[in-house]
């Protein structure tokens, strides 16, 4: 129902109404946003998870000031 358009006069947002391409009203421009915000953090905690992970599997052989340890 909704896409991103850049231009001036959707209040910098980025988001109109997508059948008529007017600025939304501030309520629901705000309802958009926190979506929007909400599901870029749940991405970003993903990432993070999926980091986390990786940085476990990988957690043998580092030793000071996270360098390698090859035992040299």
């Amino acid at each position: 129902m909704f896409y991103e358009l850049p231009c001036d006069h959707c209040l910098a947002s980025g988001i109109v109404d997508k059948e008529t391409g007017a600025t939304l009203p501030a309520e629901e421009l705000i309802l958009q946003l926190q979506l929007r915000l909400r599901e870029a953090r749940e991405s970003n905690r993903n990432l993070q998870e999926q980091v986390n992970l990786l940085k476990a599997q990988d957690a043998r052989g580092y030793g000071y000031m996270g360098k390698r340890y090859h035992g040299d």
